[in-house]
Parts: C-alpha cells; sequence; structure tokens
C-alpha cells in the first residue's frame, strides 16, 4: 500500500512541477533547458554539487550501516536524503541566480525545490500517522 501512496504522490508532483514551470517559462518567458542534466552555471558551481554529492555517498553509505546493523531507524535515511536533495536544490537555484545570463531560471528551480519539499512532507506525514492505515485502504478500494 505503501509503494502504491508513493507512487501516486511522486506522479503528482511531477505533473504538478511540469505545469507551474511551463506556466512560469511563458509567464518569464524562460528558455528551455538544452538538456534534462545539470547544468552548470561556472566551475564553482560545479565543484560545489561534486563536494556535496561525495559527501552525500559517504555519509549515506555510513548511515545506511548504521540501519542496517545498529538498529537505527529508516526515517534517519528518509531525512538524510531529503536533505540533501533540498541542499542540492537550493545550491543549484542560487548559483542560478547570482551566476547566470538568465537569473530567472532559479524561480524554476525554487518551484521543483517546493513542490519536493512538500510532496516529502506529505509522503512522510501519511506513512507515519496512525490514520494512514484508513487511507492506505480507501486508496486500495478506489484502485
Amino acid at each position: 500500500m505503501v509503494i502504491e501512496l508513493g507512487i501516486i504522490i511522486v506522479v503528482s508532483a511531477v505533473i504538478l512541477s511540469w505545469n507551474i514551470k511551463r506556466l512560469l517559462r511563458k509567464y518569464y518567458h524562460i528558455e528551455r533547458k538544452k538538456s534534462f542534466f545539470i547544468e552548470y552555471v561556472n566551475l564553482s558551481h560545479k565543484i560545489t554539487i561534486w563536494t556535496l554529492n561525495v559527501v552525500f555517498f559517504i555519509v549515506q553509505a555510513v548511515v545506511s550501516y548504521m540501519v542496517t546493523f545498529h538498529a537505527y531507524s529508516y526515517y534517519v535515511l528518509f531525512f538524510i536524503s531529503s536533505g540533501f536533495i533540498l541542499l542540492t536544490f537550493f545550491i543549484q537555484s542560487y548559483f542560478e541566480w547570482k551566476y547566470s545570463s538568465q537569473p530567472q531560471t532559479s524561480l524554476l528551480t525554487l518551484t521543483d525545490l517546493l513542490i519536493f519539499l512538500f510532496a516529502a512532507l506529505i509522503f512522510f506525514q501519511l506513512v507515519t500517522s496512525s490514520r494512514s492505515q484508513a487511507l492506505f485502504s480507501l486508496t486500495a478500494s478506489i484502485i
């Protein structure tokens, strides 16, 4: 049941993000990115993102070990992963706003940041609340 709920939240967040970004592009006359992958604004941006990725990999490995062998809650993994994703979005948005030729693109990244934050909070709240069992059964009966 949790997997279906997670899929619904992710699909809803992607659709919402796509629609909001489309409206922002139209309103602020923002060009589309040429590729799906991250485009670094300058060398400092590239070094910052790669350093963050290496630190994330090391921290994730240590926390995974702690969760697996020392009975820590798996929520720790959720919060650390969410935190690193939000930090990456924030750094991307900052560099786009400060050093890019089109500072309006930072609005698109901030939109992704906020939508990811709300989706993660909704998912965490639904999974951990005692009322989520009723929602899971309701979702299962609908699907």
